[in-house]
């Protein structure tokens, strides 16, 4: 792993390169020694899965907004609400197929649910769902849901299928807003986390739609990539 890790230290691509430069960070990344990863290097997936299994974070773009991963564990979740600062919200898991919602949740009754997830997943669509009685609680809501999505992000889903779901939510601090370049994320997180893997031009400035099913019926969270008219339109 040791030398994994610092061969990749020199294997930046010429586009995470240039994007960075833009913005300022290379210097950052130097100085902190942090590894700057690209989704299109084969050898990113590994040195992923060893960093998030050893309680690491990793910032990260995706097929919504910028985005930080840790292990779906207590540690993971701890790790999170110490570096975004908060401790209230619960974190969306990422899953890699919806046959990993097994044990989580039952949706063997909630045909609308099925339709949607159907239609939408994968991509930019998180649900909202009551979760089984044996889900810990650092998984759960103070009402006892669960949320899930599994990303249009053929690498990410990759990822999760090695590591088992990941916790994700949005690289900006508590009640900050969210960045939509590398150059507008906190130093605080910059300094947190342990790699960075993808350049501004794939960032997504949209953040994923939230429907909440837990009580039967669905109701609009937050519009996001997915409108409401197109949600309506399927169940």
């Amino acid at each position: 792993m040791p030398s994994l890790v610092y061969s990749l230290l020199t294997i930046c691509q010429t586009s995470i390169i240039n994007s960075l430069f833009k913005c300022n960070l290379i210097a950052k990344v130097k100085i902190m020694k942090k590894m700057v990863l690209s989704w299109q290097d084969a050898r990113t997936e590994q040195v992923l899965v060893d960093v998030l299994k050893s309680g690491k974070i990793v910032l990260a773009t995706t097929d919504t907004v910028l985005g930080l991963f840790s292990c779906a564990d207590s540690s993971g979740f701890f790790a999170l609400n110490t570096l975004k600062k908060r401790s209230e919200k619960p974190y969306l898991l990422l899953l890699s197929d919806p046959l990993a919602l097994d044990g989580y949740v039952d949706v063997k009754n909630c045909m609308f649910v099925k339709n949607i997830m159907k239609r939408y997943w994968p991509g930019p669509l998180t649900i909202i769902f009551k979760a089984q009685a044996w889900v810990p609680e650092y998984m759960k809501g103070p009402d006892g849901t669960i949320a899930f999505r599994i990303p249009n992000h053929e690498k990410i889903r990759s990822l999760v299928a090695k590591t088992g779901p990941l916790f994700s939510t949005s690289a900006n601090l508590f009640q900050k807003s969210v960045p939509h370049t590398f150059e507008n994320i906190s130093g605080a997180i910059l300094q947190a986390v342990e790699c960075f893997v993808g350049t501004n031009q794939e960032v997504n400035l949209d953040p994923s739609t939230i429907v909440d099913c837990s009580s039967g019926k669905l109701v609009m969270v937050r519009e996001g990539s997915i409108s409401k008219t197109a949600l309506t339109g399927v169940f």
